[in-house]
């Protein structure tokens, strides 16, 4: 019985399929942007160094590095596990990992589904502060490809003291769940597909 679940659960893996690319816009200036998955990305040396740039811009280091890395700088080494990472969940249909790319600048942030579990998918994201204005937009282009795929239900937990955050999440949708004290400093957002 249990090899027959593993059978339908690795068909329900294979079933998710995202475009390679989405078209957003930025909120700001229109200006267009794509959503592109990780593994439709080379780990050329422009690529390790933007994901490293903008890894240790202040905030996005302080809300998710500063203490995984216990105060030490991200650096290409991170980069490089980061994008093995991202390339290797597609292959193995565990988690998704898009970059956000403007043709002018290029990676200018990523966003990810942490899991293939349709009912209850964590999301993510980091972007580079000098370029805002893409990160509502591509969650809710990242979603709108999940929903066509069958997620139906999505979660993010921010930091107590991460407004921008929670005020993306709640322009793309999402609704503070009582799920809060799951982790300790975090709310939970969450957004179902009814």
């Amino acid at each position: 019985m249990n090899d027959m679940n593993d059978m339908n659960d690795m068909n329900d893996m294979n079933d998710i399929h995202f475009p390679e690319k989405v078209t957003l816009k930025n909120h700001f200036n229109e200006r267009k942007l794509h959503l592109t998955r990780a593994d439709c990305i080379s780990s050329v040396p422009t690529v390790r160094a933007r994901v490293t740039s903008i890894c240790n811009q202040s905030t996005v280091y302080r809300n998710l590095f500063q203490a995984r890395l216990k105060g030490a700088r991200y650096t290409l080494s991170d980069a490089d596990e980061f994008l093995a990472w991202a390339t290797a969940g597609w292959k193995l249909r565990t988690h998704f990992v898009f970059f956000i790319v403007d043709d002018q600048f290029g990676i200018v942030g990523a966003i990810d589904i942490k899991s293939a579990e349709l009912d209850d998918a964590e999301i993510g994201y980091w972007a580079d502060s000098n370029h805002p204005g893409n990160i509502t937009n591509a969650v809710l282009a990242m979603i709108d490809s999940a929903i066509e795929t069958g997620f139906i239900r999505f979660t993010a937990f921010v930091r107590h003291d991460n407004d921008n955050s929670s005020r993306v999440l709640e322009r793309a949708g999402f609704n503070l769940s009582n799920k809060e004290g799951e982790r300790e400093g975090y709310f939970c957002w969450e957004r179902c597909i009814t």
